[in-house]
């Protein structure tokens, strides 16, 4: 996996190891062949188990597949172990789904890239309880920005579940403190155009702390869009 999106470059080695967070000595050891661990390289989600990103990628693949190809029961825990190894926080999103510039015209690719996992799958979790899958989509927003590709389904797919269930997303940012909830928000609205997106449905937030933190985070991102 890792010769197929390294350059040989150490530069660009650093560069991507920076965008994987691991350390270039290490990521070079699995380039030539050896492990950290014996079986990967160790990477802590925010759950309670410890996984290789070898082992994650296996796991999302592999119940992806069993979600699709299954019905009754066996669909349902399928989804349910997916959305288990699903990953709870952007930078392991990223590590896993996203993409990295290491100069014009040459990318680093994470290992799902180029899955379908974010149309296929994630959307449609029925078996999973509301209140998990939606402390999920908050987690992994929080820190989020936008790129094209995979972040920006994983975008549209929140913007539409928040709009599905806008009381339980609040309730979620209720428990939140305030620089949380301004991150959320801030991946929330970070579009290109966000006036062709209908918010109208934002109006029925009521909470005044998440209203307040909501177009302090719309105002930011809309300076940002207005300088690229």
């Amino acid at each position: 996996m890792w010769k197929s999106i390294f350059s040989t470059s150490y530069h660009s080695l650093v560069r991507v190891c920076s965008f994987f967070g691991v350390l270039p000595s290490v990521a070079l050891a699995v380039m030539l062949g050896f492990s950290s661990s014996g079986d990967g390289l160790i990477l802590q989600t925010s759950g309670n188990f410890d996984l290789s990103l070898a082992e994650q990628v296996d796991s999302l693949r592999k119940y992806a597949d069993l979600v699709t190809h299954s019905e009754g029961k066996e669909k349902a825990d399928y989804e349910r172990l997916f959305f288990k190894y699903f990953p709870d926080t952007f930078d392991r999103f990223d590590s896993l789904y996203g993409y990295r510039e290491i100069s014009i015209d040459s990318f680093a690719y994470a290992p799902l890239f180029s899955s379908d996992h974010l149309e296929r799958v994630f959307p449609h979790l029925k078996s999973v309880n509301d209140a998990d899958y939606y402390r999920k989509l908050v987690g992994i927003s929080i820190g989020g920005h936008w790129e094209a590709d995979q972040v920006g389904l994983f975008q549209h797919n929140l913007i539409n579940k928040v709009r599905a269930n806008l009381g339980l997303t609040c309730s979620i940012l209720r428990g939140l403190n305030d620089q949380q909830v301004k991150s959320f928000w801030l991946f929330f609205f970070d579009m290109e155009n966000p006036s062709a997106m209908d918010f109208s449905f934002l109006r029925n937030v009521e909470d005044k702390r998440i209203i307040r933190l909501m177009k302090e985070a719309m105002r930011i991102d809309r300076v940002k869009w207005s300088n690229e």
